[in-house]
């Protein structure tokens, strides 16, 4: 199998800006999440995990269990103790995949003090079930002695970028045969300004624009005002191949101009990630 790997592809992807393949078998393109889930089968490591909203619930039951009014967090949790939960199993989260096992220490700062005695927690309390972290660990440790019957792995993001666990796991891959490469993206096929934003997010560096008309920025007061221009533009400009970039879980556009007569986007009602600027450049 070959895998075409970005952090923003669990979610809607255009495939053809990374492979230019319409379909194909024996390769998959995913982001974190579905890298996850493919190494879990391989390895033997699936199973029926907890939906989120059970572990922020009984992570919440944790902060409450602890608070004694001088927590870092007591007077937020008490005016939002759901957010407060959701937001702090999020950094919780990060802080065990980078590897701390939360010990406590006393020369810990506070805040790290607290969160290794919510982690502790009481005898009584539930025990926080599995999340993505302690999945992706468990994955890492049984590799690389399993045949994943992997055989590439394609980076959509350059892999200086990736932070540490990351890291650690693509090595663990090359370690049981697996090559990992990064993409390369194609050079630039547009002109005048267009093609300067190409190279711009490419590069990462700064472009003159000449105002050619080759690309329009439009600027309005609500996200209803913009669709219902791009919509007005749409339907007097017909354009083939035409591909929309839209934010995540935002269908204001494609109520506007299916009202407009103009076909829908087949939008779902959430969006897995924002596009990765790198990506998208080819398809400007």
């Amino acid at each position: 199998m070959e895998i075409v790997f970005g952090m923003s592809l669990d979610g809607p992807s255009f495939p053809a800006i990374l492979t230019n393949d319409a379909a194909g078998m024996g390769k998959m393109i995913c982001g974190p999440l579905g890298l996850l889930r493919l190494l879990e089968t391989r390895t033997g490591l699936g199973g029926d995990w907890a939906p989120q909203p059970l572990r922020v619930e009984l992570y919440r039951q944790r902060l409450n269990a602890v608070d004694d009014g001088t927590r870092f967090f007591t007077d937020s949790l008490e005016a939002d103790s759901h957010t407060v939960a959701e937001t702090l199993l999020a950094w919780r989260d990060e802080l065990y995949l980078a590897g701390w096992n939360f010990a406590f220490t006393d020369d810990l700062p506070a805040r790290l003090k607290d969160f290794a005695l919510v982690e502790q927690g009481k005898s009584d309390l539930p025990p926080l079930p599995f999340g993505f972290p302690e999945r992706f660990r468990a994955v890492v440790a049984a590799l690389p002695q399993r045949n994943l019957l992997i055989t590439a792995i394609t980076l959509a993001e350059p892999r200086r970028l990736l932070n540490t666990p990351w890291e650690q796991l693509l090595a663990a891959l090359e370690q049981g045969g697996v090559t990992v490469t990064d993409w390369t993206a194609p050079a630039p096929q547009a002109t005048g300004d267009l093609r300067a934003a190409q190279e711009a997010l490419l590069s990462g560096g700064e472009r003159t624009a000449a105002g050619d008309g080759s690309l329009i920025l439009l600027s309005s007061e609500s996200d209803v005002h913009a669709a219902d221009i791009i919509g007005a533009w749409l339907e007097i400009q017909p354009l083939p191949n035409r591909l929309l970039l839209l934010p995540r879980s935002d269908r204001t556009l494609e109520r506007i101009i299916t009202v407009r007569g103009l076909p829908a986007l087949g939008c779902p009602n959430l969006f897995g990630a924002a596009a990765d600027p790198a990506a998208v450049a080819p398809s400007l």
